[in-house]
Formats: structure tokens, C-alpha cells, sequence
């Protein structure tokens, strides 16, 4: 989107949003028009099929019959439906962590990390 003259004041709008402390998706969305939100929306979209798509090829290959979606993109409402609805299709049980538990795989990374270095196994 930078590459393209006509988002620079959206972006440089945002990106004084997010100087001045502004973080929440109300704030931040009211300052996209509705050609960003499309771009957005689309990249959600494509992004979505992709995940969706690969993942059920990938389920198919191995003969799995349950699949867990986890990390900060098992909140994504629109991804969980999807995954849902085709899962459904194809005779496959899908689960989902709770909300709250689907964030950045930063903190999961770092209590196994913590684990380990408890145990003995990892040195930091």
C-alpha cells in the first residue's frame, strides 16, 4: 500500500494515531476509508482460503480426522467459520482454544521455554 500515492494520507494518519497512543481498533478503523477497508478485507479473505485450503490438503494427505487451530489467528471469527463450515463438509472435527488463550505464540513459546530451562534441558 505505500507503493501507492493514493493511501499516504491514511497511512501517515494511522501512523500519528499510533504515535500518540491510540491502539484500539475503533480508534484505528475509523481512519481508514472504505478502499483500505476493501484492501483489508480482501487480504483477509485471501490469507483465510490459504490457511483454510492448505490445511485441509494437508488433513487429506495424511489421513488425519481432527484438526486444532491454535495461535492469534484461531480469533479471527471469520477463520474460525470458515474452518468450521469445511470441516463440517468433509467429515472433520476442528477444534479452537478458548478466545482468551488464542494470542500471540510469543507467551506459549516463552512458557515452554521457561519449562525447559527449569528442567534442566535448555540453557538461557
Amino acid at each position: 500500500m505505500r507503493e501507492h500515492p493514493e493511501y499516504s494520507e491514511g497511512i501517515r494518519k494511522r501512523e500519528e494515531a499510533l504515535r500518540d497512543g491510540h491502539r484500539s481498533v475503533a480508534e484505528l478503523l475509523a481512519l481508514c476509508d472504505a478502499t483500505t477497508l476493501g484492501v483489508v478485507r480482501e487480504f483477509q479473505n485471501a490469507v483465510g482460503r490459504d490457511l483454510v485450503e492448505r490445511t485441509m490438503r494437508g488433513a487429506e494427505e495424511c489421513g488425519v480426522e481432527t484438526i486444532l487451530v491454535s495461535g492469534g489467528v484461531a480469533a479471527n471469527s471469520q477463520l474460525r467459520a470458515t474452518f468450521e463450515e469445511r470441516a463440517r463438509a468433509k467429515g472433520l472435527r476442528v477444534y479452537f482454544p478458548d478466545r482468551a488463550l488464542s494470542t500471540d505464540n510469543a507467551a506459549m513459546i516463552a512458557a515452554a521455554a521457561f519449562a525447559g530451562f527449569r528442567e534442566g534441558s535448555m540453557r538461557m
